[in-house]
């Protein structure tokens, strides 16, 4: 399972060394339940490569705009 972070501990997150996956979703969208297996899997074969977080866009809002996902 992909780690979950939010504002409290995004700037911890983003302050360890090396690349940072942040995957933004939503309790609602479909695509997002359907891409979380697949994220999980890569995330899992590669974690020489980078470290996935998943950021729940309801409990963190205003993340998307302080970080311009878009």
């Amino acid at each position: 399972m992909i780690p979950t972070i939010d504002n409290n501990t995004l700037n911890d997150t983003l302050s360890l060394s090396g690349p940072v996956l942040l995957d933004f979703w939503h309790e609602a969208c479909a695509s997002c339940r359907a891409l979380e297996p697949r994220m999980e899997r890569f995330a899992r074969e590669h974690p020489d490569v980078f470290r996935a977080y998943g950021i729940d866009a309801d409990a963190s809002i205003g993340l998307a705009d302080r970080l311009t996902v878009g």
